[in-house]
């Protein structure tokens, strides 16, 4: 059972890496191409965040905030 109030802890974990990913998954050579389908390069963005965050160990800041809207475009970026 989801604990909604731990929620706001466990999405900003998991959405962050996400963007970086995404953004890794997009501009790949051979991912990253028309050929290959934006619901394929969702899911393997999903796949692969949902099995790297677990070992990751950072503190990530509010979703909704200033500094969380410049991390998310930065993480998108680079």
């Amino acid at each position: 059972m989801i604990d909604y109030a731990n929620l706001e802890n466990i999405i900003p974990g998991y959405l962050y890496p996400g963007f970086r990913i995404g953004g890794l998954i997009g501009t790949m050579p051979l991912i990253g191409t028309q050929l290959v389908p934006g619901k394929i390069k969702i899911i393997v963005t999903l796949a692969l965040t949902v099995f790297i965050v677990p070992t990751l160990s950072y503190e990530a800041p509010e979703v909704f905030s200033f500094r969380g809207f410049i991390v998310a475009i930065t993480e998108c970026l680079t």
